[in-house]
């Protein structure tokens, strides 16, 4: 099912910056670019030091382990000081590096895959091991992603995340690989993002980045970004075009996408941006702030009286969609291209990738 459309803090639809953000990682866009869809992402999505944690997992942990050592500390210092320079210096070092999109692969396929097209024979080395695990070991051994994703998810389901791992770590050490991420054991999502991880550091055993100096986000980006999410506007009705300093991407990874969820993503965003933006973290607790509540029969926020209702408007927060200019609205308004598979987006981002280093070199 599509999912329910959710805007984020400048009325961007949230899962398209999501895909957004992923994609500025790992096709190395501007880091303008990027550190501006990382600050939308932590005014509008709870969680999202754990969201940088998976992003890892998923695209980089494969041959940069180290990194993930660098990574649980700023995560946990992070947590204990909610210093925003922290996440952007995890940021700004994955976005240095070279991605590897094997985890993501068989994460995605274990979710998708209705069916295996491999059946794997049971050997006797086997035996010791959880129920079904043949399949999992054997689709590793066979480097065969789509059908090791399937039998992941259901030997997670059957065995369970303790009994999967300690049967995959395992095997990793009758290998000689250790399949340790670098992530610390509390910071751990226990699920397929994590097994997924696993798995590739299996089958990519020896192939590993060399070790890579640790950078940090320069402080006068993040003070820039921090004011411009927090002044106040200078013209009320235009707020939304002084914040809004990029457009989404318009191709985007395979998924179902809460755009498809109403009838006219124009109208939602013109007349209940209010209701659509409930959910996001800093606009909830304005919301809440005021009395505002969702009435979802219509699309819209009750207010105790109008008093409330002038009061939250008067304090800066007139966003005025559907008065903006048409470059503004098409920022969010425009088309978008979903990726049938997983190859596919993989195959536009190594493409973007490219152009851009080609695009650096110098004779």
């Amino acid at each position: 099912m599509t999912k329910m459309l959710q805007l984020s803090e400048n009325l961007y639809p949230i899962d398209e910056v999501i895909g957004t953000f992923i994609q500025c990682l790992v096709s190395r866009a501007e880091i303008e670019e990027t550190i501006f869809w990382l600050w939308e992402l932590l005014y509008s999505s709870p969680d999202i030091a754990d969201g940088l944690i998976c992003i890892y997992k998923m695209f980089y942990s494969t041959n940069n382990c180290n990194i993930g050592r660098f990574i649980s500390r700023k995560v946990n210092e992070y947590k204990k000081t909610n210093d925003n320079r922290l996440l952007a210096d995890i940021v700004v070092n994955l976005r240095n590096i070279e991605p590897n999109f094997l985890s993501y692969m068989v994460n995605y396929y274990g979710t998708v895959y209705q069916y295996p097209t491999s059946i794997y024979k049971s050997k006797t080395w086997m035996e010791p091991y959880p129920q079904n695990m043949k399949n999992v070991f054997g689709s590793l051994m066979a480097h065969d992603y789509k059908n090791l994703g399937y039998y992941l998810a259901q030997s997670l389901t059957i065995n369970g995340y303790d009994k999967t791992y300690i049967a995959l770590s395992d095997f990793g050490m009758s290998l000689g690989i250790n399949i340790d991420d670098g992530i610390d054991l509390e910071l751990r999502t226990k699920d397929m993002i994590d097994l997924s991880s696993f798995v590739s550091r299996i089958i990519t055993a020896g192939n590993r980045s060399p070790r890579s100096h640790f950078l940090r986000c320069d402080k006068s980006l993040v003070e820039e970004i921090d004011n411009h999410f927090t002044k106040k506007s200078e013209k009320y009705y235009l707020k939304l075009t002084e914040r809004r300093l990029y457009a989404t991407h318009p191709i985007v990874p395979p998924g179902d996408y809460g755009r498809y969820s109403v009838e006219n993503l124009t109208k939602s965003c013109g007349y209940s941006w209010e209701y659509y933006a409930y959910e996001s973290v800093e606009w909830n607790k304005r919301f809440r702030a005021y009395k505002g509540e969702q009435n979802h029969e219509k699309k819209s926020i009750d207010w105790p009286d109008d008093n409330y209702l002038e009061e939250f408007y008067e304090d800066d927060n007139a966003m005025d969609f559907d008065e903006q200019p048409s470059e503004t609205q098409i920022k969010s308004l425009h088309d978008i291209y979903v990726c049938q598979t997983a190859e596919e987006w993989i195959n536009k981002m190594q493409e973007i990738r490219l152009t851009k280093s080609v695009g650096e070199m110098k004779i």
